[in-house]
């Protein structure tokens, strides 16, 4: 029980104290070297968006709660320090964070579900075969039809769509404030999405930061549980005791020496071999047989007195 309450504690830490620590160090992190750092690395008088990049990471690789606030927490810095659009920022990071978290966050175990059930009804039949017919190309990208596409791809996609919608917006913006569009304007948005898309490789780095690529070294039985994180309970499923084990099992007996658990018996064998009193119930058995075979000499006697009545 103290290996589980000890695997319980530490993914509750994880879970909901160290996770969200490294989230807001590195929102912080990458805000400041987008506004300290980036200017100095200009390429075609472009730069890339660190911050869109660490969105879609967060995106990709914590959930939609991640994304959002991460989000939100950009925005409603930018919005403080950068006051050239009131109101800007804190809308339109958070909203196209939730939009894109829709496509490349991880699906549901309801639609994961729903496409292992549809995957396996097409296979029996007979319409497709996905173990035989996917190529390697396939494989790559998404293992199964169930799964999902290859996390890093996702992020990959997720910048690109960010930085995408986010330039198209800002073309929206120069149109409505009366500027004439040019092919300079489109070939810098183009620019700085590749810039961004490139900028997304610092994928690696954080996800080996937010702890996506450990892997616990198994050293003794039991210890690779929490490698792959399973629970108490899927762990009580595979195992290979029961939970609750038999009697005349040796863990039952250690069971009945530490926690008095009755034997139970289950030869079947009710006879008295070491000589002892019997039980309660055995001498209720032999009351009830004595009383059955008094009634039947008693019926037998009566059987023999109506017989000599007749005969007179």
């Amino acid at each position: 029980m103290s290996g589980i309450s000890t695997y319980r504690d530490k993914k509750v830490r994880r879970l909901y104290v160290t996770r969200p620590i490294k989230a807001v160090f590195l929102v912080l992190l990458f805000y400041l070297l987008q506004s300290c750092v980036m200017p100095y690395f200009r390429v075609g008088g472009v730069i890339g968006n660190l911050n869109l990049a660490l969105i879609a990471i967060l995106t990709v690789s914590l959930g939609k709660k991640y994304a959002f606030v991460s989000a939100a927490m950009v925005g409603i810095i930018m919005e403080s320090v950068e006051r050239n659009m009131q109101s800007f920022y804190i809308i339109i990071y958070p909203t196209l964070a939730l939009i894109f978290a829709q496509l490349f966050s991880d699906m549901s175990e309801i639609k994961r579900e729903i496409r292992r059930i549809r995957v396996k009804s097409d296979e029996q039949n007979k319409k497709i075969d996905t173990l035989k017919r996917r190529s390697k190309w396939l494989k790559f990208f998404r293992a199964s039809p169930a799964d999902d596409i290859n996390p890093h791809i996702r992020i990959l996609l997720n910048a690109v769509s960010l930085q995408t919608a986010y330039e198209l917006i800002m073309i929206i913006m120069v149109i409505l404030n009366g500027v004439n569009i040019t092919w300079s304007h489109l070939l810098n948005a183009i620019k700085t999405i590749s810039y961004t898309a490139f900028l997304s490789l610092l994928m690696f780095p954080v996800r080996y930061f937010l702890g996506m690529y450990h892997k616990k070294a198994v050293k003794d039985v039991g210890d690779d549980y929490e490698q792959y994180e399973l629970s108490p309970q899927d762990l009580q499923g595979i195992a290979i005791i029961p939970e609750m084990p038999e009697a005349d099992s040796l863990a039952g007996f250690e069971m009945r020496m530490n926690e008095g658990v009755e034997k139970i018996n289950i030869s079947g064998d009710n006879d008295n071999k070491d000589g002892d009193e019997p039980d309660d119930k055995t001498q209720e058995t032999d009351d009830n047989e004595k009383h059955e075979n008094s009634i039947k000499d008693d019926k037998s006697v009566d059987d023999n007195t109506d017989e000599t009545s007749s005969e007179e």
